[in-house]
């Protein structure tokens, strides 16, 4: 009935299950690991299996004393176990008076399953989740091989330390526990899918306001008025409300929405990097689609040399000028370019807007910073302004310079006046709205509101972003407007994530979506347990993270692979690290991160002349 069981993990894994671990099981293996029960109810509906080989995890896997003691990895984990790392283990040795352990996220309805010889001694099976203490799921001893299959009782999802152990017994002999077809079933559990109607080919609108928090927009929550346009939008539109950004700085984070891969493998890593060259991006897919492609964009950290402008027809790209005082132009003084472009655009389109209103420095006109903007204790919002424009780099120094010498009341402030550039931008975005309906072209366009990254003012002890990757510069909005606003006011709480952006975008265009990608369409369900990887690589720091739907995983690499571990459900600040005193998530993290997905590939270099050029304006860094 089964066939064979095939499960297919990219980068990310199938519900986290490490990359590596593909396989292919006879269905009598299958057959032999399913209760009757759960055969009988898979013959009335078949539910997809999952199956995971923990055969294989133990070449990963560390070997302890089940007395306590210091553990053996690695290689000599290995021999310990009698794996041969240049070929696939098929037998393990279980050293009596130690154990195995493997570290996994589970699937629905788990169950562990090995075929075991103890002669003098028992194999045990202990499991221990994430928060919880080891529980033993089996025990038992044969001379001959024989079967034990055990239910975990573990909500899909859970991550937990499976721990396989070899126990004498008291007067026995010397003891021996030899163990193969190690596996891990269950279920495959999926989020339903969103409902869409059918209809012609949309046009399509991207558009990414720089470093936009999704915390600090009414629809995500704030309480201060920073956002009513782009409120009222969310009402026609699929909100999602754990959207999680690829990095902390513009073009990392860009370049993965533009190609649906993570950072690690787009290349745009440092300042010097450019998207790697032959991966197909957004605008070059959806061209050869038959769509007309268009770009306004103010930050040239995502301009044509870094390999943005490929497959656009128009790239138009607005940098500062020497008649400007702002970094960036703002987004009020852009519409009135993309009206008159709308007003002339072909069917279909694609539109990317790239406005950085929120983007240090914080500097916002009088009109919004009278209802946003305001004074604490003797600091004036002149006073930081003027301090930006003396020094446009201090405030991202902060962290390694000069927090000593800034107050609370100075970030008050400071936030008040990033606050008051969020509501400028809201504006413009509410008048693009307004003319796309005025061209009569709202109601055929998906239109995507998005943010590259957000914002840190002193939550781990810097300000602006591209140095970490905790939750203030990783939660980013996320609203996508169906045509004819179909799915409007649908809210969904799963971990998403900007690679999914390009598959999503391509489905709704009705074009195919190339293989390989990193992220899934959004209008799909997904799998339970689903990570998004984050990637920092930049001046000197190199930081990595996992969020799923409710731990935070943060390594960095740079200070000697230190990990933190954040349940950000519990703890939305991340103030409170968990890693030290939970094992398997330690475990399970210290696994994730040794994968080969962690390790970058930068893209090619830029013209060093437009390099140069980009930093007489400032804008090489993030």
């Amino acid at each position: 009935m089964f066939g064979h069981v095939h499960v297919h993990r990219g980068w990310l894994g199938v519900a986290g299950i490490p990359v590596g671990s593909r396989r292919e099981l006879p269905s009598r293996l299958v057959a032999l690991t399913v209760s009757a029960a759960v055969l009988a109810a898979a013959c009335r509906k078949p539910a997809p299996v999952e199956t995971i080989d923990l055969t294989a995890e133990f070449a990963h896997a560390e070997v302890c004393p089940v007395a306590g003691g210091r553990c053996a990895h690695g290689r000599r984990a290995a021999e310990l176990l009698g794996i041969d790392a240049r070929s696939a283990a098929t037998i393990v040795n279980l050293p009596v008076g130690a154990g195995t352990n493997v570290y996994l996220r589970l699937p629905e309805a788990s169950r562990v399953s090995l075929e075991f010889r103890a002669v003098d001694a028992d194999v045990v099976v202990r499991a221990t989740a994430a928060g919880g203490r080891p529980r033993v799921l089996g025990r038992a001893t044969a001379a001959d091989w024989r079967r034990i299959d055990v239910a975990t009782a573990e909500p899909a999802g859970t991550i937990v330390q499976l721990a396989f152990a070899a126990e004498g017994h008291a007067g026995g002999g010397p003891g021996m526990v030899l163990v193969r077809n190690a596996i891990v079933m269950g279920r495959r559990t999926r989020t339903p899918a969103i409902v869409r109607r059918s209809s012609a080919t949309p046009n399509v609108v991207l558009y990414v306001v720089d470093t936009l928090r999704a915390d600090r927009l009414g629809c995500y929550g704030y309480p201060a008025p920073t956002s009513p346009r782009i409120d009222a939008f969310a009402t026609s539109a699929i909100r999602f409300t754990q959207a999680v950004a690829q990095s902390s700085w513009t073009r990392s984070s860009t370049a993965s929405i533009f190609t649906g891969v993570v950072p690690p493998r787009h290349g745009a890593l440092e300042a010097e990097h450019a998207i790697r060259p032959k991966l197909p991006t957004l605008p070059v897919l959806l061209q050869a689609g038959g769509y007309a492609t268009a770009a306004f964009v103010v930050n040239p950290v995502v301009s044509g040399a870094f390999g943005f402008a490929r497959g656009f027809d128009v790239f138009r790209m607005f940098p500062a000028t020497a008649k400007r005082p702002e970094m960036f132009l703002p987004s009020d003084r852009l519409e009135h370019r993309l009206e008159r472009w709308l007003a002339h655009a072909p069917r279909p389109f694609f539109l990317y807007v790239h406005v950085a209103d929120p983007h240090l420095p914080y500097g916002p006109p009088r009109r919004f910073a009278r209802r946003l903007v305001h004074a604490a204790g003797t600091v004036t919002a002149a006073a930081m302004i003027a301090a930006q424009r003396r020094c446009p780099t201090c405030l991202h120094d902060v962290r390694d310079h000069a927090r000593a010498t800034l107050s609370p009341d100075a970030v008050t402030v400071l936030g008040s006046l990033y606050d008051a550039d969020v509501a400028l931008a809201d504006a413009a975005f509410g008048r693009f709205v307004d003319a796309l309906e005025r061209a009569g072209r709202l109601d055929d366009t998906v239109v995507v509101l998005t943010a590259d990254h957000g914002e840190e003012f002193l939550e781990h002890g810097g300000l602006t972003h591209g140095q970490t990757l905790y939750r203030e510069v990783l939660h980013v909005p996320l609203l996508v407007r169906l045509p004819g606003a179909v799915s409007g006011t649908t809210s969904i709480d799963r971990i998403v994530q900007q690679v999914d952006l390009l598959p999503t975008i391509l489905e709704l265009a009705g074009l195919d979506v190339p293989p390989g990608l990193d992220g899934a369409s959004l209008l799909r369900g997904e799998d339970d347990g689903r990570e998004a990887l984050s990637y920092l690589h930049l001046e000197g720091r190199e930081v990595v993270a996992l969020t799923d739907d409710r731990w935070a995983f943060i390594q960095d690499r740079v200070a000697h692979g230190a990990l933190e571990i954040y349940d950000w459900r519990a703890d939305p600040l991340e103030q409170h690290d968990v890693g030290a005193a939970d094992v398997a998530l330690a475990g399970y993290a210290a696994r994730r991160f040794a994968e080969p997905w962690t390790i970058p590939e930068p893209g090619p270099a830029v013209d060093p002349a437009a390099l140069d050029r980009l930093r007489a304006l400032g804008y090489v860094g993030p």
